[in-house]
């Protein structure tokens, strides 16, 4: 692929936009009444249906994944934009959640057959419900290894994984409400926890310090003991659900991306010490021009970075049919870096 749209400035960060194109620029004045926030990056192909982001800090590159187009585009530090991963290739499906593990140079990605809940490039009818993780190296973009969830007549979705600090993986099944994990001395894939009180598991991270998963719950948080699978709820504000497509711990708080209609966009969820009760709630970014369909990020030093318009929705109902728009409605695809405050 080409350069991004938008160019960066000379100082060694993540990408950001300028000079800015002027639709852009506009996208960004609306934004700030909320949140400091701008574009980082465009990504110059509408074509692409990104879900899933992650950044590594040794190369300052970030990772897109296109579930569409079932490949990962790599966007340098100068803003250039080409292909790590190309289309379909050994058998990759769409592409989900993506995770850096900058000490041991892997990008480790989460990959799903959905059918035409989330149509990709050259569907195989009789694979959906396919899932696995896939596992590459950085230096080389070569394929280390994939781990697939055997054939059990279930369906599965993997959607979103975490890396922890001692190279263990883990990994949500939104079908099979389930957590699977790849523990670093075995090197397999193997089921964590599938208690009956997860439902759609989705966003999935780890405290600071490892002692503590957490992973979205459709409306709640489930905070996990990786040395007992066991699963407990986040205690709640009353009235407060907290949704997370994406979720990321940092500081003593969870950051949540949602592209739901319950309330999308950014939200902090400040935490007690015990890290098992929200104190406070802090929308960062409720609404922005650029949204359609937000859907997770990459946490940099003191902002996220957030795919704005992943259009997983849109595409979708363009190839069924159910839209009365085409292909060309769809737009290049933004990511929008976002303050995180305090």
């Amino acid at each position: 692929m080409g350069r991004s749209r938008s160019q960066v400035s000379n100082h060694r960060e993540p990408p950001r936009a300028s000079p800015m194109p002027r639709l852009i620029f506009l996208l960004l004045i609306a934004g700030c009444a909320q949140a400091p926030v701008e574009v980082a990056f465009t990504i110059p192909d509408p074509h692409l249906v990104p879900e899933g982001i992650a950044y590594d800090p040794v190369d300052e590159a970030f990772y897109v994944g296109s579930t569409n187009l079932r490949k990962i585009v790599r966007v340098d530090a100068d803003g250039q934009a080409r292909d790590f991963v190309g289309p379909a290739d050994k058998g990759l499906w769409g592409v989900l959640g993506l995770c850096v593990d900058p000490s041991r140079r892997v990008l480790w990605a989460a990959s799903s057959h959905a059918g035409v809940g989330m149509p990709m490039q050259d569907m195989d009818a009789e694979g959906v419900g396919s899932a696995g993780i896939f596992k590459y190296d950085l230096t080389s973009g070569a394929l280390i290894k994939r781990y697939l969830l055997s054939s059990d007549g279930r369906s599965h979705f993997l959607n979103d994984l975490t890396v922890t600090g001692d190279g263990t993986v883990y990994a949500t099944d939104s079908d099979g409400a389930a957590i699977y994990r790849i523990d670093g001395e075995r090197d397999t894939l193997e089921l964590f926890a599938a208690p009956a009180q997860m439902p759609w598991p989705n966003g999935i991270t780890w405290s600071e310090d490892g002692g503590v998963l957490f992973v979205a719950l459709d409306g709640r948080i489930g905070r996990i003991d990786p040395d007992e699978g066991r699963v407990r709820y986040v205690e709640l504000p009353e009235g407060v659900r907290a949704f997370a497509d994406g979720l990321y711990f940092v500081d003593q708080s969870l950051v949540a991306v949602w592209p739901g209609a319950e309330g999308h966009g950014v939200t902090r969820y400040h935490l007690n010490a015990a890290l098992d009760r929200v104190v406070e709630v802090e929308p960062l970014l409720p609404t922005h021009p650029a949204y359609h369909q937000p859907t997770t990020g990459a946490v940099v030093g003191d902002a996220i970075y957030v795919i704005a318009n992943s259009q997983i929705q849109l595409f979708r109902a363009i190839y069924t049919g159910e839209a009365d728009v085409g292909l060309d409605s769809l737009v290049d695809p933004i990511v929008l870096r976002v303050d995180l405050g305090g």
